[in-house]
């Protein structure tokens, strides 16, 4: 993918992004984080980095507060 393709599909997600009401960025979030804590790949973790979502982002609050429960 060239530079002019990538920056088109970023501002395509964007305006995807842009269009997601709350409750559907809730419930897409909550799937992801459920998908994420069931995978192979957090229950072999040694580590695990986080954010804090801004706007449309991913809602990480709840994976990084079951990170803290785990250990």
């Amino acid at each position: 993918m060239n530079a002019e393709e990538k920056k088109a599909l970023r501002a395509q997600i964007r305006v995807q992004k842009r269009a997601m009401t709350i409750e559907e960025i809730e419930e897409r979030s909550a799937k992801l984080v459920e998908k994420f804590l069931a995978s192979d790949a957090y229950k072999n973790a040694k580590t695990v980095y986080g954010y804090l979502p801004y706007n449309q982002e991913v809602r990480t609050t709840r994976a990084m507060e079951q990170v803290l429960k785990d250990g």
